[in-house]
């Protein structure tokens, strides 16, 4: 069997003891650097993990910190609101009114609750208090619908159930509260269709 030199990266000569004694590099280059690349790779491998490893638990440390500096100030928001303190900020009196049941979760709620055919035209929150008023064809269930809610409570007409011939529906008024409203709003928020 024959050997090409393209096979041979070197010629080693040992002594009796298995010591080389005399080494003759044909291809210098030959697997030379093969160990020190391995090495190479994983160590870039191993930094790339750890890199990774902590950019995550710096991630998870800032939203942590970040979520925690917000409970405060919510919490700090909704005391101020409810002692009818006016120093909290902007930013700390939206999110109050955003964790208790605020202007968009009574419609958020309402417009899961009340029918498909019923619309609103007019939708007002004071203190707790919410007067809705529009058109259904379903005008005289919507007190109990809107009692069913786990939102709403007390719901009742507040003006009588009239039918209008241009919408085909019957107008409605009904005025009723909010369960477990946390924030007593000083000032009239509202919405009006524009007819």
């Amino acid at each position: 069997m024959a050997i090409a030199m393209e096979e041979i990266d070197f010629l080693a000569v040992r002594t009796e003891d298995g010591r080389l004694a005399s080494v003759v590099q044909i291809r210098p280059d030959a697997g030379a650097n093969a160990p020190e690349a391995a090495r190479a790779i994983k160590s870039l491998w191993l930094t790339l993990l750890a890199a990774v490893v902590l950019g995550l638990m710096i991630f998870e440390w800032y939203q942590a910190g970040l979520a925690a500096e917000l409970d405060t100030e919510l919490l700090d928001a909704k005391a101020s609101l409810q002692g009818g303190k006016s120093q909290s900020s902007q930013r700390m009196r939206l999110y109050a009114l955003k964790a208790d049941g605020g202007f968009l979760a009574v419609w958020d709620e309402l417009s899961r609750a009340l029918p498909d055919d019923t619309f609103l035209t007019e939708l007002r929150m004071n203190q707790g208090q919410v007067t809705i008023s529009g058109y259904s064809s379903q005008a005289a269930h919507l007190v109990r619908i809107l009692d069913r809610s786990p939102m709403f409570s007390g719901a009742t007409l507040i003006a009588a159930i009239v039918p209008d011939a241009n919408e085909g529906k019957d107008r409605f008024s009904i005025r009723f509260r909010l369960r477990n409203s946390l924030l007593a709003r000083p000032a009239e928020a509202g919405w009006k269709a524009e007819q």
